[in-house]
């Protein structure tokens, strides 16, 4: 042994400790006790990615093929699987009634504003009637099956789709006060009404539960007896970087994800609905590439510089700024492939500039970070006394 090596010694930690501050570590993540500002924020949250995730699977199976009556034509439609109605009541009976019914209520006005360009208020009456009704008995991890919770939510949704009969029944006779349903037109809305019923009931009556219990079960599955849901794939950082990653709370079900990925993904979420919104509603691409070559440059920027000066040890980061930095991120994914209509070459050369500055720091990080680990573990040993 050398002797600059005789002169240290390092000091060794059990196992045991090292568990039980990184448990320390990620429950100090929860928050259990929300303040008023933390559940508007969680409703708000909630409320708006049912908006994009209904406006999407509504984009390509929605229910704007019924009711397509106009003077004395008559045009039926016929039973189908409307995609849209199912993430409305998952994703209420996740979120709750407030955020189910917000959620719905934006997402069915771009959605109509998209398809038929005026609001049609039976199908928005619906709709809040769903997302907010589906949460009444609201997805939880200790009654949704272990207390058959999950029927109460079944028989929610028969009720609601009766519900929904009787209102598209209502709002025709408040539209054709002197209708005749034994006439061609009345005929119509009537065989529409009901293959718009048993639609619904084809999509969610049976799926909706299945889902729900689907999910607790991966939910069991993933997390601990505790109900928390640590796991490396989703959040990529070791328990004891837990301050990286923050619990979407499911039910219950504590789930940790990557604050910045997640802001990431919610950011590309976010950008591609703006754009496909609008692109439904002026018929045309509302971002020139030229404008997202500028931008996606601009919005990588931050979420670079805040990740590299962290990973180079120089500053540490929270929450808020990670998760804006990765919605600037993820706008600017989803810029890039605008760009690339037009500027391929540049956005090649924005990649490799970005993924080579990247693994930069990503390697003199790393190297940094172990030699302060070294230096870390490493302590003085005292000199012996001299005998006399």
């Amino acid at each position: 042994m050398s002797e600059k090596e005789e002169d240290y010694e390092f000091d060794t930690i059990s196992d045991e400790e090292i568990e039980d501050d990184d448990e320390v570590l990620v429950h100090s993540r929860i928050h259990y006790d929300l303040t008023m500002l933390q559940k508007i924020k969680r409703i708000a949250f909630w409320a708006l990615f049912i908006m994009a995730f209904y406006y999407f699977a509504s984009m390509n199976s929605g229910y704007m093929n019924f009711l397509e009556v106009t003077g004395t034509e008559r045009v039926e439609s016929r039973v189908k699987f409307l995609l849209g109605l199912l993430v409305l009541v998952v994703f209420g009976n996740i979120a709750g009634p407030i955020a189910g019914g917000i959620g719905a209520l934006l997402g069915d006005i771009v959605y109509q504003l998209a398809t038929v360009k005026t609001i049609r208020p039976e199908y928005l009456l619906i709709a809040v009637l769903l997302g907010a009704g589906s949460g009444i008995f609201r997805f939880n991890k200790d009654e949704t099956l272990k207390q058959m919770k999950v029927m109460k939510y079944f028989y929610s949704l028969v009720g609601a789709s009766l519900i929904s009969l009787g209102i598209m029944f209502l709002i025709a006779l408040i539209r054709y006060p002197s209708i005749n349903w034994d006439l061609e037109i009345g005929k119509a809305l009537q065989f529409n009404y009901i293959q718009f019923f048993f639609s619904e009931l084809l999509t969610y009556l049976f799926f909706g539960p299945l889902l729900i219990a689907l999910i607790d079960r991966v939910l069991r599955w993933a997390s601990n007896p505790e109900g928390i849901a640590y796991r490396f794939f989703f959040t990529h950082h070791y328990e004891e970087q837990a301050d990286h990653a923050i619990p979407l709370d499911f039910g219950g079900y504590q789930f940790f994800v990557c604050t910045r990925c997640s802001g990431t993904v919610s950011g590309i979420i976010f950008m591609v609905f703006i754009d496909y919104s609008m692109l439904q509603f002026f018929g045309y691409e509302i971002i020139h590439p030229t404008v997202a070559l500028i931008l996606c440059i601009v919005f990588t920027l931050p979420a670079l510089a805040d990740w590299g000066t962290q990973k180079m040890q120089y500053r540490t980061s929270n929450d808020i700024i990670r998760l804006i930095t990765g919605l600037f991120l993820g706008a600017a994914i989803h810029l890039l492939v605008l760009a690339m209509e037009k500027y391929v070459v540049a956005v090649i050369i924005i990649l490799v500039v970005s993924f080579a500055a990247f693994f930069t720091m990503f390697f003199l990080g790393n190297r940094k970070l172990r030699k302060f680990i070294m230096e870390s573990m490493k302590k003085p040993v005292d000199e012996p006394e001299e005998r006399k």
